[in-house]
């Protein structure tokens, strides 16, 4: 296989691995093309679970405007499942911050939330922009805040996982 044929086959295969880990069946996994508008409902709200990626206020919504058999809710991408393929779409940071919220029990606010397709620079396969050293030569260090409390991020090990 070409060296370029298999780039292609790689691209998404980070996203595919997070949906194949709550729903088997999928073979693949694409960017959406347009946005969308979902309305959460309280009877969403009450049908709910807390800390749940596929049965979060958010995804019972978005299960039901899109007709889909599964729907996956993370802090800052959202995937719903049709068959055997994935749309990803993001969440914008409102989104997020609700969804930080109902986790911390404090509920899910009814009303309208979008879903934006990704950016160019965001879409699967997308190269970054290189920038990992500073001036001097040397690596930036990465600081990453972890939020507790919170449901885990899609595709990432827990600290139970890890310390196992």
């Amino acid at each position: 296989m070409s060296a370029r044929k298999k780039k292609l086959n790689l691209v998404g295969q980070k996203a595919l691995f997070t949906v194949r880990q709550y729903f088997p069946g999928v073979t693949s996994v694409a960017d959406a093309t347009k946005g969308a508008e979902i309305e959460v409902t309280k009877a969403d709200s009450n049908d709910s679970v807390q800390l749940d990626h596929s049965r979060c206020a958010l995804a019972v919504a978005c299960k039901r405007k899109f007709q889909a058999d599964g729907v996956l809710v993370g802090t800052t991408t959202c995937y719903v499942i049709h068959g055997h393929r994935a749309i990803r779409f993001k969440l914008l940071e409102s989104t997020s911050r609700e969804i930080v919220s109902f986790d911390r029990h404090a509920g899910f606010f009814a009303g309208s939330y979008a879903l934006r397709a990704p950016t160019p620079t965001e879409q699967l396969g997308a190269k970054g922009t290189g920038k990992t050293q500073n001036y001097s030569g040397f690596k930036k260090p990465k600081f990453r805040h972890v939020t507790g409390g919170i449901r885990t991020i899609l595709g990432h090990k827990t600290e139970t996982e890890t310390a196992a």
